[in-house]
């Protein structure tokens, strides 16, 4: 039997080695956790979907309006050549959603490859065309053979496409057509009068950039249902965008009516959702451009 004087002598060692292991365990858990200034906080290239999803969104925010209204000048006509000085002001900070950056850089090294022929612009409309479960069959069916790229992207409004189009996408080719369909991520957020500034101010970008390229553009699709607010905007927004052509740099193709029902709504089973198309969508679009893209490729 221990004495009690050896009993509490081994209580007090097991009390002191407890106390130990626990203040043990709190430095180990303040060390894991604590990060020294001006360190990295995590991933030095992290993923996109490792990135907060608002990551730069209140940068962004507002900058069509900001930006447009101060550089605002006439889109390209036949009577100009698109010089450098054409051009519209750069954005001076960087204007790149996070998660769009890959797709960036990724377009930077398929422009610099040079075989570009027909060249598609835009945001998830156009970004979807090439994707698996949406138009990827209809995108090789008809432009399997043309050296087509597709430089659209997801979430894009505006803004983020003409600052894309002002840090690289533009160079090391020379396009003969490039299709061009954008602002229905600035519906909300913008006027129509920013809008069109804003898709005008691509067009200089594109004119200037690239001045041997036609400019084939797309009326933005219609979304929503037929009675809200957001359908009577874009179809005004579509009236100045048909205003925008020349029809003989810039060409403009208005397909609203053949994405529709007898009824004027959205065409059952041509949509994913009510604003992208679904395969049977993007197959109606490239039907409906095939004949116009043939004539100004010169095929």
């Amino acid at each position: 039997m221990w004495s009690k004087s050896a009993l509490g002598h081994r209580w007090r060692k097991w009390q002191i080695g407890t106390l130990g292991l626990i203040v043990l365990a709190g430095a180990i858990v303040f060390l894991t956790l604590w990060t020294p200034p001006g360190a990295p906080t995590g991933p030095s290239n992290p993923s996109p979907d490792s990135r907060p999803a608002c990551a730069n969104k209140a940068r962004h925010f507002g900058a069509l309006r900001q930006w447009v209204k101060a550089t605002f000048r006439s889109a390209p006509n036949s009577e100009q050549n698109g010089s450098a000085q054409d051009r519209p002001k750069p954005y001076e900070a960087e204007l790149i959603r996070a998660g769009a950056r890959p797709k960036h850089e990724c377009f930077l090294e398929v422009a610099k490859r040079g075989e570009i022929d027909l060249l598609f612009l835009g945001d998830s409309i156009t970004d979807y065309f090439t994707r698996p479960d949406r138009g990827r069959s209809v995108w090789l069916e008809y432009y399997g053979d043309m050296n087509a790229a597709n430089f659209g992207i997801a979430g894009d409004r505006i803004e983020h496409l003409l600052w894309r189009l002002q840090n690289g996408e533009l160079e090391g080719f020379s396009a003969k057509v490039i299709v061009l369909m954008i602002g229905t991520n600035n519906v909300r957020a913008d006027g129509t009068d920013e809008i069109l500034a804003g898709i005008e101010a691509v067009l200089r970008e594109i004119s200037s950039r690239q001045p041997d390229a036609k400019i084939l553009l797309l009326s933005i699709f219609p979304r929503g249902g037929p009675e809200s607010d957001v359908w009577k905007k874009v179809a005004s927004i579509n009236s100045g965008i048909a205003e925008l052509a020349d029809q003989e740099r810039v060409y403009h193709l208005e397909i609203w009516d053949a994405l529709l029902d007898d009824e004027g709504a959205l065409l059952d089973g041509a949509w994913a959702d009510s604003t992208h198309p679904d395969t049977k969508g993007y197959e109606i679009w490239a039907s409906e451009m095939h004949f116009k893209l043939l004539e100004l490729l010169g095929r």
